[in-house]
């Protein structure tokens, strides 16, 4: 569920938009929630704050050096 959605849907069911966070995830699209915490379904108090947690998409790759070319021998 897009980010948007997910806190109005937490302000809809009287509770509170918690902690943001974000992290990589392969499977979930950016910017949409990847979990909660309390999870989804918990019986809570109304005003109770829910961190949630944004995704980042698929985690970058790093480049990698090259490998520099060895001198060649003194002749």
């Amino acid at each position: 569920m897009p980010e948007q959605d997910a806190v109005n849907a937490l302000l809809e069911a009287g509770l509170a938009p918690g902690e943001r966070t974000e992290g990589y995830d392969a499977e979930v699209p950016v910017g949409s929630v990847i979990g909660t915490d309390p999870e989804a379904g918990s019986d809570l108090d109304r005003g109770t704050p829910v961190a949630y947690l944004v995704s980042l998409g698929i985690e970058p790759t790093p480049t990698p050096e090259p490998t520099p070319a060895p001198f060649p021998a003194p002749t």
